[in-house]
């Protein structure tokens, strides 16, 4: 359990620099467990926060979202 957060706080650090470099954009991302059942981040991204809500759903494919969607930037 220790492990599933420090990973999702590191994950989430990594997001907020992402955003911030992509500020002029929408950025969403979740958690996500691969074939492997190790937890991956999952990123979507576009103009407003509906755009980057659909990138984000054509990325997971088949995949479900195992935290709330986070979305950051000019949303």
């Amino acid at each position: 359990m220790k492990t599933l957060l420090i990973s999702l706080l590191l994950a989430f650090a990594s997001f907020s620099a992402y955003a911030a470099k992509e500020s002029k954009i929408c950025a969403c991302k979740c958690v996500t467990k691969d074939e492997d059942d190790k937890y991956v981040n999952t990123h979507g991204k576009g103009v407003d926060r509906e755009a980057a809500g659909n990138d984000l759903k054509k990325n997971l494919g088949k995949k479900k979202c195992e935290l709330t969607p986070v979305c950051e930037g000019s949303c």
